[in-house]
Formats: structure tokens, sequence, C-alpha cells
């Protein structure tokens, strides 16, 4: 491309670009700004990848758009700013992420996956929002029209002198065919790895000849344009849109096949990448409140970007790709906790001997950094609430763990100890750890142990909330007894189904989810159990097969119920592919109405759908943080929180099932170990808890210990310590704080109250930190790169026509800024984001 000619480019994928640029000289990289300026080249989307929308969660959705919205300002400028998301390629398209792209200030979102091609809609994606919560949906095609592909490998397409009047005249006809409501019709030409010059030697040839005199046939001009130039032309036409509000476009079908089942596909790789985002989060924050400058950030920011994907996160790429991002991931986490640790030194410790004292971090496949015989437990809660935490400690035979001069008996019938702590909102906790032998101390004795097939009818496991009842008989979960003597009949089981990998309709794969029959096969009715009681846990282990194992558990003062599952291979010995969930049956009286999170911010509600073909795999959904069931006359609410991003359903009233783990024909065997946390209670209860405990889910504590009996050992300064100068008011949550460079911070502040709680918060944003002072605060976009006066909103038509003044809402600087309000309110479901800058807080 050159400045002279009229062609144009749109650009996705930040990732890309980035690679490229690296690689270029100063005279490549000025030439790419001059055209960027000029428009010739229009960055489309922003993000650092095209995200997928169904299995993300939504705060690593803005980390990996703010990544990539961030590069194009530091290296191309303002002119490189995105004005319409570019959603092409995901299967299936989430309210939330309409809403994100609403609020970062774009105007458009290009869908490519959605019929028809060719619709136009305004998306009414968070009407708490008003315009700014709305965003103007294209339906389009997806890479190259039939007869005009202009790749390099698809000669028998190209433009000549012999075929250019008659491609002309096909192409004429094919798009004054198409259904529209304006004389403008998009018709994107292109796609990955072609060589640009062929394709626009073709593309001008094409617009040369269609430009030319046909007779017989409407008049059409063909030209070079970009999307938002397409946008801003039927803005123009001041015509009325159809709305869709508040609805979202899942699950995403082509006839029969249901893309539901890379909602679950690749179990264990969706849990490394919930794990790498949660580090992620913890190892921004740490940088900043350490006043640590360290680049050793930028690998895991850019791998967890990249993870979220719409072909890595699905688990739809190849085993190979999928591996090397896994690889990718693990790598970019080992890096990020040397800055953690730094930081964590120097809020914990004070002198310079500490620089070289070393943390051993402790996670679900490193659990042995608990056996330490002296030791600290270090844990860091990234949230900005405080909650008590159960840690569990690898327990010795013979020996007793005293915690901070206390001692702490051992689970009877496990190899464990069980720890709680009081975590301190947004900052580091620390407790003394030390064995010694169990004759040396007195303990409360723990309580009993059982072996199965008691003579009792139920067996009990209990906490200070509930009374979970065991059937002797079977093994398996029967009901549940809540604080206050309201009883729940509640059965949990896994089952399976066959999945279909056959020829006469869609057969199974990574993406599609495709049943043989539409009920299970249970995988065990008797399960072998016993149950285990100790001082702070009591706990039910279960034993369904060779294979698959499950403990659940109530922690003392939890308001939840644990449910730990493992799973080795599953077997396919008998040539059949399986489809494994874990299902919940309950009294509560749902009807046919069930409830999913959208990327874990907000619920929508589901309904099921009796339809011929596929009626198991349409009645899946994403969930990412929750699913549950509302009984509105008993005022009882059912929630299952999953670990990690997977497939629900409620086939019935009173009924959840989620896909746990895929095992088809073509995979590799893969060992999986995940979790999920039961609640039951009122609605007002369990809408408050979608608040907390989801994000205690998705963002857990990081935990590290430090031995010692190593050289560099000093004692600590301080074994409490947290980040806020100040409790932030409830529903209140810190959603991003990290360090975009130098001394400047990126700040977001979400109030998030359950949703039929009105009113709003207030907060000093300078008195945020309570080691830093704030200075020269400036809200932006949602995305960080654009002053909040400065958003261009189009306002659509809807019914009666609009003036050219108000299509079109811009907001300007006009000459010296007003004084930023230190003390922001927020509205309910409201994100507030600000750049700031920091200075150390010195101590008086």
């Amino acid at each position: 491309m050159s400045p002279d000619t009229p062609r144009r480019f749109s650009f996705d994928h930040v990732s890309v670009l980035a690679r490229w640029w690296e690689d270029q000289n100063v005279s490549s990289r000025s030439r790419l700004r001059h055209l960027v300026d000029l428009g010739r080249i229009e960055l489309v989307g922003g993000g650092w990848t095209q995200t997928d929308e169904a299995a993300v969660h939504y705060i690593s959705f803005l980390d990996q758009l703010t990544l990539g919205l961030r590069w194009l300002e530091d290296h191309l400028g303002e002119c490189a700013r995105p004005r319409v998301a570019w959603q092409l390629e995901p299967w299936g398209h989430s309210v939330e992420a309409a809403s994100m792209f609403a609020q970062t200030g774009f105007n458009g979102i290009f869908l490519g996956r959605v019929s028809p091609a060719g619709y136009r809609f305004l998306w009414k994606a968070d009407s708490t929002l008003g315009d700014s919560g709305e965003i103007f949906g294209v339906s389009t095609d997806r890479g190259w029209p039939e007869g005009f592909c202009f790749d390099s490998q698809c000669t028998k397409d190209k433009i000549t002198v012999a075929n250019g009047m008659k491609k002309a005249e096909s192409f004429i006809r094919n798009v004054t065919s198409r259904p529209r409501k304006t004389n403008h019709i998009l018709v994107p030409l292109g796609g990955d790895f072609q060589v640009a010059a062929y394709t626009f030697d073709n593309i001008d040839n094409l617009i040369r000849y269609v430009n030319a005199k046909h007779r017989g046939l409407p008049k059409v001009r063909a030209f070079y344009s970009t999307p938002s130039c397409f946008l801003r032309a039927l803005l123009e036409t001041n015509s009325e849109w159809p709305e869709m509000d508040g609805h979202d476009l899942f699950p995403h079908s082509e006839g029969p096949a249901y893309s539901t089942g890379m909602y679950s596909t690749r179990s264990a790789l969706k849990s490394v990448i919930r794990q790498a985002s949660a580090q992620l989060e913890a190892c921004k924050q740490l940088s900043v409140l350490g006043l640590v400058h360290s680049k050793d950030v930028t690998a895991l920011r850019e791998a967890v970007a990249l993870a979220q994907s719409y072909n890595i996160i699905t688990g739809i790429a190849s085993g190979h790709v999928l591996s090397n991002y896994k690889a990718r991931l693990q790598s970019a986490m080992t890096q990020c906790t040397l800055v953690m640790d730094e930081a964590l030194r120097l809020l914990l410790w004070e002198g310079n001997s500490v620089t070289q004292l070393q943390l051993n971090h402790c996670n679900s496949t490193n659990r042995g950094c608990l056996d330490v015989d002296d030791s600290w437990l270090i844990i860091y809660n990234p949230l900005s609430f405080s909650y008590g935490m159960y840690v569990r400690l690898l327990a010795k035979t013979g020996f007793t763990y005293i915690v901070d001069g206390r001692p702490v008996p051992n689970v009877p019938g496990t190899a464990e100890a069980i720890v709680h702590v009081e975590l301190e909102a947004l900052g580091p906790t620390a407790v003394r750890l030390s064995l010694i032998e169990a004759s040396a101390v007195t303990t409360v004795q723990p309580l009993s142990t059982k072996s199965n097939r008691a003579k009792s009818k139920l067996a009990v496991i209990r906490n200070k909330r509930y009374r979970v009842l065991v059937d002797t008989a079977t093994g398996l979960l029967s009901g549940v007894m809540l604080r206050g003597g309201q009883q729940v009949v509640l059965r949990h089981t896994f089952m399976a189904y066959h999945a279909y990998q056959g020829t006469s309709r869609p057969a199974a794969d990574a993406r599609i989810f495709s049943p043989v029959n539409e009920e299970p096969f249970h995988l065990g009715h008797n399960v072998t159990y016993r149950i285990v009681k100790g001082a702070l846990v009591q706990e039910l282990h279960q034993v369904f097969g060779p294979w698959l194992r499950q403990v659940i558990r109530l922690y003392e003062s939890e308001d939840v119920i644990e449910l730990e599952w493992e799973m080795d291979a599953v077997p396919v010995d008998d040539r059949k592919g399986k489809e494994i969930v874990t299902r919940f049956e309950s009294t509560v009286r749902s009807g046919d109405r069930f409830f999913t999170d959208i990327n874990g911010r907000r619920s929508i509600e589901r309904r099921r759908k009796h339809q011929d073909g596929s009626p198991v795999a349409a009645n899946f959904y994403p969930v990412t943080s929750w699913v549950f069931l509302m009984d509105d006359a008993k005022d009882l609410q059912l929630t299952v929180f999953p670990d990690r991003s997977q497939a629900a359903s409620s086939p019935g009233p009173g009924r959840i099932e989620l896909l746990v783990q895929r095992r088809l024909l073509a995979d590799a065997e893969e060992k999986v170990k995940g979790k999920h946390w039961i609640h039951l209670g009122s609605i007002e209860e369990g809408q408050q808890l979608l608040r907390t405990f989801g994000r205690r889910v998705a963002y857990p504590p990081v935990v590290a210990m430090v031995d010692t009996s190593q050289t560099y050992f000093t004692n600590l300064t301080r074994s409490r310590w947290s980040g806020l100068r100040q409790p932030l008011p409830p529903y209140l949550h810190l959603l991003s704080l990290e360090r975009i460079s130098g001394e400047r911070l990126l700040i977001r502040l979400e109030y998030a109250p359950p949703e039929k709680k009105g009113g709003s918060a207030h907060f000093p944003v300078s008195r945020l930190l309570s080691n830093q002072v704030l200075y020269q605060i400036l809200e932006t976009s949602l995305g960080s790169t654009q002053d909040k006066d400065e958003v261009l909103h189009f306002l659509w038509r809807r019914r009666s026509p609009v003036s050219e003044a108000q299509r079109m809402r811009v907001w300007l600087k006009r000459g010296t800024r007003s004084r930023f309000e230190d003390t922001v309110t927020f509205r309910p479901g409201q994100i507030r984001t600000f750049i700031a800058h920091t200075d150390r807080l010195r101590s008086r």
C-alpha cells in the first residue's frame, strides 16, 4: 500500500501486529504510522487477540482488550484508536462483551457467525447504563464470497481482461440480491495468510469493472472502505433499526449442530488459564503495592491475553498448539512469581538482607511446599474485602502443627491438618507454623471416622449452616437441612452421555456437543464411601469407580458445600466417546427457568427449550462463575459455582447439570481435578453470594511458604498488611490495579450490588492505597486510552427521526479541564476507570 492509492485495509489481532513491529526497521514503522494517520489502515477490535465470548471471565476480557488498546496508543498514536469491535470468529456472542465494547467507546460490533448475514440491529446490552450500554450490531460474511477468492491459492477466481466484465456482473447480481435496509452494502474481502499484492491487484480490477457501465443491471458504485466508515454511512441514513434488549447470542448452532461442547472442552487447560488469570491480577497488584518496577509481568500479561482467543480457551485448536500455549502460561507464571516475591519481601520485611530470602509458592500441583517443619505461611488476598480461609496442610504421623502458638490436630483418616486464617483485604497475611511431636502437646481430640454401610438409613455431616444427609445404602448425597430447620431434597451423582461419532448427523468434536441419547446413564448407583469428622471440617469421601472419586466437605464456618472431584483418564475401551456430567436434583420448584452468569459479571435468565434435532445440546449454556435455580414461592435459591468455565443446563425442574469432562475417541488420555461449591439459602443470600464467593473462586489467594531455617531468614517486621487506606463500601470492588508506565497507574472500580438492591456508593479515589498518594487523576473510557469527556457516541434512530446533532454525541474538552471530583459516585453495575500518577506516602 502507498499513501496515494485508494486502497484500504482493516487489521485485527494486535498481538500479530506487535510481533511484526518488533522485526521492522524505523522506516517501515514510520510508513505504517503514516498509513494509519491517513486512514488507509484501520485498526479494528483493538484487543490483543480476537477473544472468545463464552468461556472468558470479564476481567480477563478487559485485560486483553486493555493490553491491545494501550499498545496501539503507545506505538501508533491516537489515530490508531479502534472505533468498532471485530468479532467474526467466535461461536456465539455475549451480551456482557457487547456492553464492554460499548463502554470502551466503540460504536459498532461486527459479528461473523450470526444468521442471517446482513442483519443490522441496535443491541441494548446493559439497560442500567442507558445509551452508553448500547452498541450497533452488524452481522456480516466471513472470508471470500463464492467465486471471488483473491488469495494466491485461489487462482481460478483471478480477475483478467477476458473475464472482468462477466465477473463484475456476477458480483453485482450477488450484492444487489442481498436483503438490505439501505443502499450501503458491506462486502468483506480477505482473511488470514494471503499475499497482499495479488489480493489488492484483483480487488482493484474488480472495482474498475463493477464501476463500468452494465446494461440491464442496477447501478452500483464499488470502492474501498472500512468498518467504521460503513457504520458512519448507516448512521447518516437516519434509518430506524430493530432493537435487541439484554439478550445474548448463545448457543451458536449450524442446523442441528450446537457449539456447546467447547464450553467444557479441554477441562485441564481451562483450569490452567483460570489459575494464570488469577495470578496475573495478584502479580499486577503486588508490583504496584510493593513499588516493584519490573518487566517480568509482561510475559504473563501477554500469555493470558493470548489464551483468551476463540480457539485456545475453547480448546478447539490442535493438541500440540494447545500444549504450546499451556507451556507458555506455566513459564510466564513462574516468571511472575519473581515480582510477587520481591513485593512480599518489601511489604512484610525491612532491610536489604531479605532480598535473597526464598519463598516457595503453593498451588494445586505443588502442595508439597507445605511440608516444612518450621516456617511462615504467607497468604496474599487479591480481593478488596477480607474473609476467612481454610488452608490444608500436609500432616506428618506422630507430629502436630503449632499455628501462632496454638496446636492444630490432624484430620482423622487423612494426611492433612486444617488451619483457619482471617485474610486482610488487598494484602498479605502471615501465620507461623511449626511441627512438634504430638506427645509434647495436649490437643482437642478430633471427632470420629466412620466407614460405609452404617446401620442407620442416613448419615450426617454438618457445620454451622448445613446438615448434609447421606443415604447409607448408596453412599450418595440425599438432602440438606438448613439452619432454621428447612429441609431440601438434594441428590447428586455423576452421569455420562455417549458421544455420537457417526455420519448420519453432526458428530461430536471439540466444538460440537452431540450426545447419542437424551438421558445420560449413571456412573454409580452404589458408591464406596467413608465419613471423616474433624474439628474444622467434616467430609464424605466417595469412590464411584476405579477412575472417578469425590470428596464432599463442610468447613465449620463456610456458607457453601465444597465438592472436590478427581478423574483419571475416562475409559473408551468400548469404542464409545463419553461426555461426563455432574447432576444435582432438588425439590426447588424452578419450572423451565434457570440462570447462568454472563462472563462472571451478571446473571441472565435461560428457558429450557423443547425442540427436535438436538434437545440436549441446545439447552447447554456457557457458565464462567455460577448457575442457579430459584423457587420464588419458598424464597429458595440453589447455586452451583464451578472452578473453571463449563457448559451447564437444567434438564428438568429442580435440576442442574454441568459438563465436566469430555473424552472422544480421538482425544488423548487426560487426568483432571476440579471443584464445585453449592449454596442453598434464601434468594437474597444467594444473590449476595454471587458477588462475593464468585470472586473468591475466580481470584483465590496466593499462598507461599518461607522456611525459617534458610540462611538469609530474618523475622518478619509485620504479619498483616492491607493495601487499602480505608475499607471500600459494600459491593464496591477494586477491579484493576496495575502499572502502565513509570509512576502511572490504571485503576478500575466496580460497584456490583445484588440486582434488586438500589442506591449508589461513594468513594474518594485519591485515598485508595495505604502506602501511596494518587494525584493528577483522569477518568477514562473503559479501555483506559480515551478521556471519558472525549468519547464519541452514536445515537441511532428508534421510532422517530433523529437530528444530525443528536445522532452523534461528542463531548470535547473546552479550555481548562474542570477539576476532578475526588469523591466519586458509583451507580449500580457501573465500572469507572482512572489513570493516576502515584508517589510513595511518607510515614509521619
